[in-house]
């Protein structure tokens, strides 16, 4: 995907969160949104100091979507276009939500959680096992890790217990919003919903279709690519008078 989104500008960047993969993992936090949000102000500084721009455009999916769109509204002169893919508003009516809550007990005990193969292959297959290539899902959750044995409880947990996270009318900058077919965190009413709350006129909202909850993992991936390629790419509106 950076190769894809690479087209449209000199530098694209994909940086690891704080206790996620290569970044160190000492800190006493379970990482919730908001600690997303303040690690993606430390990262828009220095790609900014680094590339000379002062707004950039950020793209998130699933809990990065909620870590992106919390940014948005706190730094809204920071953000030039956003896309949210895999989006949770209220969580109302979400099945898969419903179901985490019975952790939430487990999630509290500790800053980490254990994750397996089986776990993280489930993230991509649980919604249609037919949307990805099993050996390509394998190879990466191996790469996953090859880094991590555990996860940080905090999205997990802000995602069981304290949405809704992200207001929508907050959010002033120009936003896609993207949504897998079959995607079950979130039912499409909750997602449209927080789609018409954006105040920018300069928004859409893209269903993917043949897509579930990772788009970006999944075999008709390039659709999101191409949503995403072109949001970014949009002119600036021109209001006369």
């Amino acid at each position: 995907m950076m190769d894809w989104v690479a087209k449209l500008a000199d530098d694209t960047w994909g940086p690891d969160m704080v206790v996620y993969g290569q970044s160190e993992k000492a800190r006493d936090i379970n990482f919730d949104i908001g600690n997303g949000a303040d690690d993606l102000l430390t990262i828009s500084s220095y790609v900014a100091q680094a590339t000379g721009q002062k707004k950039l455009m950020f793209y998130g999916t699933g809990s990065g979507a909620l870590r992106c769109g919390v940014f948005a509204q706190r730094y809204p002169d920071r953000v030039a276009r956003l896309a949210l893919d895999a989006m949770v508003w209220t969580g109302a009516g979400s099945a898969m939500l419903a179901d985490w809550k019975k952790s939430v007990d487990e999630w509290l005990a500790g800053n980490r959680r254990p994750v397996d193969l089986a776990l993280l292959e489930s993230m991509v297959t649980r919604d249609n096992p037919n949307l990805s290539e099993p050996a390509v899902i394998k190879a990466l959750v191996e790469q996953v890790l090859a880094l991590d044995k555990t996860l940080p409880t905090g999205a997990f947990l802000d995602m069981a217990t304290k949405l809704p996270i992200c207001d929508p009318e907050k959010i002033s900058v120009p936003t896609v919003v993207m949504r897998g077919q079959f995607d079950g965190t979130a039912t499409l009413q909750d997602v449209l919903n927080f789609y018409l709350k954006l105040p920018n006129p300069d928004k859409q909202f893209a269903m993917l279709p043949g897509m579930s909850h990772a788009s970006i993992h999944e075999i008709n991936r390039e659709v999101a690519f191409a949503v995403v390629d072109n949001f970014f790419g949009m002119p600036a509106p021109i209001y006369k008078g």
